[in-house]
């Protein structure tokens, strides 16, 4: 068995294996941009219930209001119909001061009304602006799924490609190395530490004089002494 060809091998498999990850994190980092769309949605429907809330009771309040106005004006205009027909002075004149009372009160109320009319309005005016970025947003959303949806289509194959490719040369590996390479894949993602200039480029740390003369005599499958790592030598040593 040569080293250098088994190595060359590992570091064929790790281009799957890496083509594989990155084409996962792309994925992930591609659904990120649809949480804070839907952060803001939400947001925006609590301030949209808020409002709702609020305008009903300002609805309620006015039509309560007009309510009382209508059946004080009934009340007021039978009393002061009567008012002519009324001949003791002090009936007549607690009878006028009760009507004058129930239109000071209707023109009270209608302030209130007018008052509450223009908060109304105003409620309405954001409630509108509101639903209007709402539908922005929504509209940016939906255009975002159906971008996710076509990369992540795309991405999935390039990852089932890989996979596929990986498995075909998998048996070219030696089993004992292939071990080794899996069981370190599996732990920190990659298996394989490249050496540059003495340093394995992995964990950045300087392989002793021994270990690296070793390494480049290729005859036998070294781990970095720190990381553990299968050691290889760049090809731009």
């Amino acid at each position: 068995m040569h080293i250098r060809e088994e190595l060359e091998k590992l570091i064929k498999l790790q281009e799957f294996d890496l083509r594989v990850q990155r084409a996962r994190k792309n994925l992930v980092k591609i659904n990120v941009h649809v949480k804070p769309l839907e952060e803001a949605l939400a947001k925006i429907d609590v301030k949209l219930a808020e409002q709702e809330i609020l305008k009903k009771d300002f609805e309620k309040k006015i039509l309560d209001r007009i309510n009382a106005n209508a059946s004080d004006k009934i009340y007021a205009d039978g009393m002061e119909s009567k008012l002519g027909s009324i001949s003791a002075h002090k009936e007549y004149h607690y009878t006028a001061k009760t009507i004058d009372k129930l239109r000071k009160l209707g023109r009270d109320r209608s302030a209130e009304i007018e008052s509450f009319q223009k908060h109304l309005a105003d409620i309405q005016s954001f409630i509108n602006e509101k639903q209007a970025e709402k539908n922005d947003l929504f509209n940016q959303l939906q255009n975002t799924l159906s971008e996710i949806q076509s990369v992540t289509k795309e991405t999935e194959k390039e990852i089932e490609d890989a996979q596929v490719a990986r498995e075909l040369f998998r048996p070219n590996v030696s089993p004992g190395i292939l071990f080794k390479y899996e069981k370190l894949m599996g732990a920190y993602g990659h298996g394989i530490g490249m050496v540059k200039d003495r340093r394995c480029q992995s964990c950045d740390v300087m392989l002793p004089p021994q270990t690296f003369n070793l390494l480049q005599r290729s005859e036998e499958v070294l781990q970095c002494p720190n990381c553990q790592r299968l050691l290889c030598l760049s090809p731009h040593q």
